[in-house]
């Protein structure tokens, strides 16, 4: 980025790129495409394997599709961008481009935040999770979600870039925290025949500590251009790939049926037995 205070030169590049651009756009390109990739498996498998056909799958196929448009517009204008160092960007397409990234990731994040309230219901009040979940609430807070970003980035946008970096940083927020951490500590001695609940809480751990990790270091670098901010910005924000990428491999990783499918082994449907189990115990 070049260091001039004309109008739009924040999205300018210097003209001449050097390798460390190079590293770091081809290193965004790579990272972006490995999220756009593991999210059409992601997709594939919500769509594929009936299991998901819920509102467990519903909400995860959306935060995934939120994520890839974040991650589509990395892999095809901000790393090239950041490789070829260009000096006649428009600055009217950097916005708009701008615009549909602020509303991929702050809807991704509030998706992410339901769905997590969505496992820990699932593990505390599974008898109620039906209830609760149900297609049109889950199609509805979709919808409300999609509608209240698309408004809030129109505020966003006429907004000074100084003050949309606040809103930004909330955006990021360990939104796995609201749920999966309940249902950690739910895991334990009476909960033997939820053999699910152990993988909620390596999926936990999987995605909090990374996605702690990753606030931690945006609240810090807090999107300042100051040159010794430079390593803290470029970590926060690959850091901010990573937990795409996090997110996009839970499922792969943890989910028992994804897993064997993956491995070609026989896929075994025990998800009756599990709620004949639950019901009799409380019997």
């Amino acid at each position: 980025m070049n260091s001039a205070l004309s109008y739009g030169f924040e999205i300018q590049g210097r003209g001449e790129a050097t390798k460390e651009d190079i590293y770091i756009g081809v290193s965004m390109f790579i990272l972006a495409l490995c999220t756009i990739v593991l999210g059409s498996v992601n997709l594939y498998f919500i769509k594929k394997v009936s299991i998901f056909h819920n509102a467990f799958g519903w909400l995860w196929a959306s935060r995934t599709v939120a994520e890839m448009i974040v991650e589509v517009n990395h892999a095809l204008y901000t790393a090239p961008v950041t490789i070829i160092q260009p000096r006649n960007v428009d600055p009217s397409v950097a916005y708009i481009l701008y615009f549909v990234t602020f509303i991929g990731a702050v809807s991704g994040c509030l998706l992410h935040g339901l769905l997590s309230v969505n496992r820990c219901i699932a593990v505390y009040f599974p008898v109620h999770y039906r209830r609760i979940f149900t297609k049109s609430f889950c199609f509805g807070y979709i919808a409300a979600i999609g509608v209240s970003c698309l408004a809030l980035a129109s505020i966003y946008i006429g907004r000074s870039l100084l003050q949309a970096t606040k809103i930004h940083s909330i955006s990021v927020f360990p939104c796995n925290m609201i749920g999966y951490s309940p249902t950690v500590r739910k895991v334990g001695p009476e909960d033997k025949l939820l053999s699910r609940n152990t993988r909620f809480f390596a999926q936990s751990a999987f995605q909090n500590v990374y996605m702690l990790f990753t606030a931690a270091v945006i609240v810090y670098a807090n999107n300042k251009y100051e040159p010794e901010r430079k390593i803290a910005n470029l970590l926060g924000f690959f850091s901010l790939l990573g937990t795409h990428i996090v997110n996009a491999m839970a499922l792969l990783l943890f989910n028992a049926e994804v897993r064997k499918r993956i491995l070609g082994r026989n896929v075994v449907h025990n998800s009756a037995s599990y709620i004949t189990k639950w019901h009799s115990r409380q019997q």
